[in-house]
């Protein structure tokens, strides 16, 4: 630990605080996975010696004989995690209104997922019938956000190159790529239906 009685005393001074303990430049550290998705549930925990309950185990993350196992966490899992909470809102809220894409499912279950399920085969044969449909003639104005998201989910996996780059990084990087391309494409789409709005967002001095 990088604490030091005078680090701790200039900390105290600085916030009008009164440090806790005899001594407490000394912390114990332990670790937690702080999952809020779902999705790394005890990837990080804290080790002790062989106690056989949990009073004892407490005992010994109490006097700081503990130690730190697991995965580290980074902004790539972070962002894991914020789009996993995502996706059971969409699941939740949107997926019920609406006959929910083949395209989201298929993607979940084929990059995003810690555990893919194995897909029926009406599944299989609804995603290639509809990856392989024409897009709808409709104009950028006359389709809702659902079918804009539908439509540019298909576009994933039409494009072989960008699933060939998702099939050589991990996980985290797989989601971060993923909803980049998402994001990125549905702004331009949403640009384009609207780009008197977007030009004084993005142009103030041509209001």
């Amino acid at each position: 630990m990088s604490l030091t009685p005078e680090k701790i005393e200039r900390l105290a001074d600085k916030h009008d605080l009164n440090p806790s303990g005899n001594i407490p430049w000394k912390k114990i550290c332990v670790g937690g996975s702080d999952d809020h998705s779902g999705i790394f549930i005890a990837r990080a925990f804290t080790c002790g010696p062989s106690s056989g309950t949990a009073s004892a185990f407490m005992d010994v993350i109490w006097y700081g004989h503990g130690t730190v196992g697991g995965e580290d966490g980074d902004a790539l899992m972070l962002a894991h995690s914020i789009y996993g909470v995502a996706y059971r809102f969409y699941q939740e809220h949107i997926g019920p209104k609406t006959r929910q894409s083949p395209f989201v499912d298929m993607l979940v279950n084929k990059y995003l997922s810690a555990q893919p399920k194995k897909l029926s085969l009406r599944e299989i044969i609804r995603f290639f019938i509809k990856k392989n449909l024409p897009d709808s003639k409709n104009g950028q104005n006359e389709i809702s956000f659902e079918e804009t998201l539908d439509r540019e989910l298909k576009n994933i996996f039409r494009d072989q190159s960008f699933l060939n780059r998702l099939d050589s990084i991990d996980v985290n990087r797989k989601i971060f790529s993923i909803t980049s391309y998402l994001a990125n494409r549905m702004i331009e789409q949403n640009a384009i239906r609207t780009p008197d709005i977007y030009s004084t967002i993005f142009n103030p001095l041509n209001r």
